[in-house]
């Protein structure tokens, strides 16, 4: 880590390669758990921050597609000796515990990632990157445009959840359960044409949406592709008539709602 001076040694964890797989598995959960002050057995880390790439496969961390380590249910590090790619010996994190996590960032590039990105959000096809969804934490994906360039802006009405933002040839999206603003929107009807929305009733703390059309049905409402009036953001917005009692349920439901505006 010759990059990030202000961390000192002490800081830096890292696996032992002079330990066969297992046993390096094993010393590596052992160091996190006094690192992270958890001895009970059953607790899991949060970590603040991981930062994850993908392969071409859509493997993450160690993780491969179809793999039975994506199964691992109890440990927080694990080994594998028939990695699908060299070295054929590697240890991992297991994908519990990036699911708990605060925060995950994927950062891809490159054509090379073009279709693994399609097959996970245009497809949604479970490969291990796109099982990476923070239960209760945010989700980022940093693409530029030679990786992000097979995915059309349909890909809103499977994204009803997510934000999306395109920066000239950067596009990244967000797991809103815990994002800010959160694109979830009260209006008295869900069967309104564009033209009945009030743009005005659209406003978060940066500004106003303007809605551009309609890209899908949700389960309690239309999804409209809208676009931030001040910052271009376009954002995949759920409009919804719901009772105070449905809204506990849309909260688990679609992950969504931290506030309604």
């Amino acid at each position: 880590m010759p990059r990030v001076p202000a961390l000192a040694a002490e800081q830096l964890i890292a696996v032992n390669p002079a330990l066969s797989p297992q046993s390096a598995a094993e010393d590596y959960e052992r160091a996190i758990r006094r690192s992270l002050d958890c001895a009970e057995a059953d607790e899991w880390p949060r970590f603040d921050l991981l930062l994850l790439g993908m392969g071409p496969d859509g493997h993450t961390c160690s993780l491969f597609p179809n793999h039975a380590l994506l199964q691992e249910k109890r440990k927080w590090v694990s080994f594998l000796t028939d990695s699908p790619k060299p070295p054929p010996s590697r240890v991992t994190l297991t994908l519990p515990v990036l699911l708990k996590a605060k925060c995950v960032v994927f950062y891809s590039t490159g054509a090379g990632k073009a279709d693994t990105l399609r097959r996970i959000f245009v497809d949604a096809e479970p490969l291990p990157a796109g099982l990476v969804r923070p239960e209760d934490g945010d989700l980022y994906w940093v693409v530029d445009g030679e990786s992000g360039r097979l995915i059309p802006d349909s890909m809103l009405t499977k994204m009803a959840d997510l934000l999306l933002f395109r920066f000239s040839d950067v596009l990244c999206t967000s797991n809103t359960s815990t994002a800010s603003p959160v694109m979830a929107l009260t209006q008295p009807s869900v069967n309104c044409s564009l033209d009945d929305i009030d743009l005005n009733a659209l406003k978060d703390p940066a500004g106003i949406f303007e809605l551009i059309e309609v890209v899908g049905n949700g389960t309690y409402g239309q999804v409209y592709k809208g676009r931030h009036t001040k910052t271009g953001q376009l954002a995949a917005i759920k409009i919804m008539d719901v009772t105070e009692d449905e809204e506990e349920e849309i909260k688990l439901e679609i992950n969504v709602l931290k506030k309604v505006f």
